[in-house]
């Protein structure tokens, strides 16, 4: 069904996949590294760059993504830290703030003037 140069290639694909949408970095690099050592051993490349090319591009699009991931993460955090500095718990749980205002006086209307 498959030919030879199209089950390396489906190796090689499913090694990006994995690399690409893979949110654990050390599992997608080696889905990249067992990717390319199976092209490396089945195949009759005199260069190996050529075989590793792929490999170090699906690297570098890993890298990238974990860069965004994480500059990602850290700016909600960043945000989350300033809401928490604009909104502390005292103000937000504060049993005072959250009470009903209690009626004083022999005529309770009067408080609220």
């Amino acid at each position: 069904m498959f030919t030879d140069t199209s089950r390396h290639e489906s190796t090689m694909l499913l090694a990006v996949w994995l690399a690409v949408h893979s949110m654990m970095p050390i599992v997608a690099l080696a889905a990249v590294v067992w990717g390319t050592v199976m092209m490396a051993i089945h195949s009759n490349v005199e260069h190996i760059f050529i075989v590793l090319f792929p490999s170090l591009a699906a690297i570098g699009v890993l890298m990238y993504f974990i860069v965004v991931v994480h500059s990602y993460r850290m700016h909600l955090k960043s945000n989350r830290v300033q809401d928490v500095e604009r909104f502390p718990a005292s103000y937000v749980t504060n049993k005072k703030s959250l009470a009903i205002p209690q009626r004083r006086g022999k005529y309770p209307s009067n408080d609220f003037y």
